[in-house]
C-alpha cells in the first residue's frame, strides 16, 4: 500500500472522514478517486492510502517523487458517521478500511463518546499496517478484530496482545473471522440496526 502525503498550494474547504477526492498525478492520465485518510486540521495537508490494483496504481510508486505536482479535486462523498445510536459497528474490507482510518484519526482529535466495534478483513495482512491500525483503534478506545482469509496468512502476522481499553472492555484480535463469528459479535454488542454507506 502506498501512502501519499500532499500539501495543497491552493485553498481547500475542508473534508469529513470518509470522503474522497479525484487526484491526477500525471497529465497524460485522467484523475482517479482515492479516499482521504487524514482528518482535516486546516493546515492544507491530505493523506491518501493507495493499493496497487491495476496498471496505473501499481506504477505510482515509481512515478511519484517528493515534490511531485498533482491536481486534487473534491472532496466528494457522503460517508456519514453521524448517528443518534450510542454504538457503531464498522466493517471494512481490504482498501475499504481507509474511511475508518480517517475517522479514527478524527476521533483522536475530536472524540464523540460512541462505543465502536471495528471488523477489518483482508487477504493481505501486513504487520506494519496491523500495528498502525491497532494503535489508532486503541488510542480512541475502539474494539477491533482483524480477520485474515486463511490460517496461513493469519500465522504470518504478529498479533497484538489483547489490551484493556480502560472501560473494562478488551480489544480482540482473532486469526480467522467467519461471517458467523462476526454475526455473533454483532449480537453480543446488541446492535439493533446497521446502516450501510456506499
Amino acid at each position: 500500500m502506498l501512502q501519499v502525503d500532499v500539501r495543497l498550494k491552493s485553498r481547500w474547504a475542508g473534508h469529513q472522514a470518509g470522503q474522497f477526492a479525484f487526484v491526477r498525478f500525471d497529465a497524460s492520465e485522467g484523475a482517479h478517486p482515492f479516499t482521504i485518510t487524514s482528518p482535516w486540521t486546516g493546515d492544507g495537508r491530505l493523506v491518501f492510502l493507495i493499493k496497487g490494483l491495476g496498471d496505473y496504481t501499481n506504477a505510482l510508486p515509481a512515478l511519484l517523487k517528493p515534490g511531485s505536482l498533482l491536481r486534487v479535486e473534491g472532496p466528494y462523498g457522503t460517508f456519514d458517521f453521524a448517528s443518534r445510536q450510542s454504538r457503531q459497528v464498522w466493517v471494512g474490507g481490504g482498501i475499504g478500511i481507509t474511511p475508518f482510518i480517517a475517522r479514527l484519526q478524527q476521533l483522536a482529535l475530536h472524540p464523540d463518546g460512541k462505543a465502536i466495534d471495528l471488523f477489518y478483513t483482508t487477504t493481505e495482512p501486513r504487520n506494519g499496517a496491523v500495528a498502525r491500525l491497532t494503535a489508532a483503534a486503541q488510542a480512541v478506545g475502539v474494539l477491533w478484530a482483524l480477520c485474515a482469509t486463511s490460517s496461513a496468512m493469519a500465522r504470518s502476522i504478529s498479533w497484538p496482545s489483547p489490551v484493556n481499553t480502560g472501560t473494562g472492555d478488551v480489544a480482540i484480535a482473532s486469526a480467522i473471522c467467519s461471517s458467523s463469528k462476526v454475526a455473533s459479535s454483532l449480537r453480543k454488542a446488541a446492535v439493533s440496526r446497521c446502516r450501510e454507506k456506499v
